[in-house]
């Protein structure tokens, strides 16, 4: 043991200490846990330069009696350092190296006494009985998949395929079955057509200031539109691009201020054929219109 602890009773002033040390320095004196306090001395006698510490217990006195009640504790801290320095021209000696292996051993036993309260492991309690073994776990699939390749290029946003130009949707649903003969999904497959699916005619004309389109699809739907400009007062024939199948068809006007216009078009149906429109200005011969038209229908 390298402390010793003591309770003054108020007469006693000299307090014995018995554990080997090196020298005075190794010796801590606390008292209330204070080990700056003034008033004692230690006493430790001879060296003993044959044993295997130099010194061999003390005292610690003090000239007045401590007050009863007050802690007094004496313990070992030895002074880090090395008892010798080997020289590589010079054969160690036992006695230097046991004197060193003492001196270690001597310093892991204080550090375990003044550490080990701080440093325990929490102590445990005997292992309880082994548990019943678990169930088996569910046995793994035989051959599991590689790490994913490489991705592939980018395909086309919003394309079709190569030499494809509409895609008809199929109504018609078929069954898609495993080699069990169960149905696992149903599919329909998408039929890709080469070739304009609606719009098999379409063109832009021009007749002196006169713009004018057309749209032609299968079914012989037709749209035509345009623009016009009057250039003298009075009536204002367009020619349509693709003649209507007879009178029966829509028609549409959106005005426009021009150079030189400033009346409102109106058409005049009670002129107007299947290829040809009449429009004039709505607030009379004198004024000037121009806009934009567009027609639907049939075609001839």
């Amino acid at each position: 043991m390298t402390k010793i602890n003591y309770i003054a009773d108020g007469k006693t002033k000299v307090f014995h200490f018995e554990f080997p040390f090196y020298q005075r320095d190794d010796i801590i004196v606390a008292i209330d846990g204070c080990t700056q306090a003034p008033g004692f001395a230690i006493n430790i006698g001879k060296p003993n330069p044959t044993g295997t510490f130099p010194y061999n217990g003390g005292l610690v006195r003090f000239g007045t009696a401590p007050t009863q009640g007050t802690k007094i504790e004496i313990w070992r801290e030895l002074v880090m350092q090395r008892p010798c320095d080997y020289q590589p021209t010079d054969q160690p000696r036992a006695d230097e190296l046991n004197r060193d292996f003492n001196f270690n051993l001597e310093n892991m036993k204080d550090f375990r006494e003044r550490y080990a309260s701080i440093l325990r492991m929490p102590e445990t309690g005997p292992a309880g009985p082994k548990g019943d073994k678990g169930d088996p776990g569910t046995p793994g699939l035989d051959g599991a998949p590689g790490p994913m390749g490489p991705a592939g290029p980018k395909g086309d946003e919003g394309g079709l395929p190569d030499g494809a130009d509409y895609i008809e949707h199929s109504n018609t649903y078929t069954n898609y079955t495993d080699e069990y003969g169960n149905v696992c999904a149903t599919y329909s497959e998408d039929i890709w057509h080469s070739g304009k699916k609606d719009i098999i005619a379409t063109g832009i004309t021009k007749n002196g200031t006169s713009h004018a389109w057309y749209r032609h699809d299968k079914n012989d739907w037709l749209e035509q539109g345009g623009s016009f400009s009057q250039v003298s007062t009075g009536n204002t024939s367009v020619t349509l691009p693709v003649p209507m199948a007879n009178k029966i068809y829509g028609i549409s006007i959106t005005p426009e201020n021009t150079a030189g216009t400033s009346g409102v078009p109106r058409i005049q149906q009670s002129l107007t054929t299947a290829q040809t429109l009449v429009f004039d200005s709505s607030q009379g011969s004198t004024t000037k219109a121009a806009g934009r038209w567009r027609v639907w229908g049939m075609q001839v």
